[in-house]
C-alpha cells in the first residue's frame, strides 16, 4: 500500500493486546517475509509511551511558538509517521522515538507503570534482558518421534502367567466359603478321563506345597515341541507366587518358527502348578477347569496323566484373529493342579489347520509325562 519495499523496512514490531495471538504473527511473517519481535508486554506499549510522548511535548512547546492556526486547547500537530527508506529523511518537528527508548529530557519512569493493587499483570517477565521472543514459532520439521507399538511378548507372556497364578489361589478362599458346611465341595462330576472327579473330602493330599520347586523350569521338558518352534524368541523365564493356602509356579518359553521370513510362526508355552493345602479345593479347581473346556470348545479327555485330565481349544473370539490357536491341558493328581497352556500366532495371515492343531496337543501331552513327574518327584509326603 505504500509502495516500500520489504528490503527498506528495518523492522516489524507488534504492539497492542492483540499482538499476544500467535495467528497474527504468523500471518505477517508469510506475508512480508519478515519475523515480526513483539513486546514483552504489547498491550502496554501505547500507554507507556503516551507518558513519553507528553513529556517531551511540553519541553518542546515551552522552547517554540505554538502553531497561529491552532487553538490554544488542540493538540499539538504532532508529526505524521513516515515510511522507512534507504536514504536520509530529514528530522521531523519533535525527534523520533529511539528503539531503545533511551531516557528524554525528563527521565522516564524505570518500568512500565504497576498495575493497580489486585489487578493482575500483563505477561510474563522477560526471561533475560535482551529483546523479547520473535514471532513465528518455528514448525516442527521431521518425523514426529512415535512411541512403542504394543506390548513386548515377554511382558504379556508374564502378566498372563501371574494373572493366572493369583485367579488360582484365590479358588481357596471361595471354596471354604461356600463348603464350609460339608467340609468338601458339591460336585456332580462322575470322575475319571476327563470327565471331572469326585467330590473330595477336606484334607492336605499326597503333596507338600513348601516342596513345590522353586524354579519350574528347572523341571519343565517343553523340547517335544521345538521340531515345530526350532529357535527361542527369548530366554525362559520363571513365576513363582508362594502362599499358605496355595503355592503356585509356572514357567514360560518362547520360541519362533520360520523367523525373519514372511511366515513366521510364534509359540509360547506356560507350564503352570498348583499345590494347595485342600485337597477339596484342588478338587474344585479341577471341576471349574472342566466345565470351562466344555464351554470353550473342542476337547477331549487325556487318559494316563494324574487322577484326571482334559486337553481343550478355546477359540479366537473374533475373525481378526484367526492366526492364532490357543490350547490348554488341564490335569489334577490329589492336592495339585497342573497345566500346560500353548499360544500359537500366524503372522502370514493363514489360519491353523487341524492338522497343525492336533499335531501341537500331541506334542504337548508329551511335554507334560516327561515334565509332571520330575515336578512331583521331591513333593510327595
Amino acid at each position: 500500500m505504500t509502495g516500500v519495499g520489504t528490503a527498506a523496512v528495518a523492522g516489524l514490531y507488534l504492539v497492542g493486546g492483540s499482538s499476544r495471538i500467535p495467528l497474527v504473527a504468523t500471518m505477517l511473517h508469510e506475508t512480508l517475509g519478515i519475523a515480526p519481535v513483539v513486546a514483552e508486554q504489547p498491550e502496554l506499549v501505547v500507554a507507556e509511551g503516551s507518558l513519553y510522548v507528553n513529556r517531551m511535548a511540553g519541553a518542546a512547546t515551552s522552547t517554540a511558538a505554538v502553531p497561529a492556526a491552532a487553538p490554544v486547547s488542540a493538540v499539538p500537530d504532532y508529526p505524521r509517521t513516515q515510511a522507512f527508506s534507504a536514504a536520509p529523511v530529514s528530522s521531523p518537528a519533535y525527534a523520533p522515538l529511539p528503539v531503545s527508548l533511551a531516557a528524554p529530557p525528563v527521565s522516564p519512569p524505570v518500568g512500565p507503570p504497576s498495575p493497580p493493587a489486585g489487578m493482575p499483570s500483563f505477561g510474563p517477565p522477560s526471561p533475560s534482558a535482551g529483546m523479547p521472543p520473535v514471532y513465528p514459532q518455528q514448525s516442527v520439521t521431521g518425523p514426529i518421534p512415535q512411541g512403542r507399538r504394543g506390548t513386548s511378548p515377554a511382558l504379556l507372556a508374564a502378566l498372563i502367567v501371574v494373572g493366572l497364578l493369583v485367579v488360582g489361589g484365590g479358588v481357596y478362599g471361595a471354596t471354604r466359603l461356600f463348603n464350609k458346611d460339608t467340609g468338601g465341595p458339591s460336585s456332580s462330576a462322575s470322575g475319571g478321563a476327563g470327565g471331572g472327579v469326585p467330590a473330595t473330602k477336606g484334607g492336605a493330599g499326597k503333596y507338600d506345597l513348601a516342596k513345590l520347586p522353586e524354579d519350574l523350569c528347572t523341571v519343565s521338558d517343553p523340547t517335544s515341541l521345538y521340531d515345530l518352534f526350532e529357535a527361542e524368541n527369548a530366554k525362559p523365564f520363571a513365576q513363582r507366587v508362594p502362599q499358605s493356602v496355595v503355592n503356585s509356579a509356572s514357567c514360560t518359553f518362547m520360541r519362533l518358527h520360520d523367523a525373519n521370513k514372511p511366515t513366521l510362526q510364534t509359540g509360547t508355552i506356560s507350564f503352570q502348578a498348583f499345590a494347595y493345602n485342600d485337597a477339596s479345593v484342588a478338587a474344585t479347581q479341577h471341576n471349574s477347569d472342566i466345565d470351562t473346556a466344555k464351554l470353550a470348545g473342542p476337547n477331549g479327555p487325556v487318559p494316563g496323566l494324574g487322577e484326571d485330565a482334559i486337553i481343550y481349544e478355546t477359540p479366537p473370539v473374533n475373525a481378526d484373529l484367526k492366526g492364532t490357536v490357543h490350547l490348554t491341558l488341564a490335569l489334577k493328581d490329589s492336592n495339585v493342579i497342573y497345566k500346560l497352556d500353548f499360544n500359537g500366532q500366524r503372522n502370514d495371515g493363514g489360519e491353523w489347520s487341524q492338522k497343525s492343531k492336533n499335531d501341537i496337543r500331541d506334542r504337548m501331552i508329551t511335554a507334560v509325562k516327561n515334565s509332571l513327574p520330575k515336578t512331583l518327584a521331591g513333593m510327595a509326603r
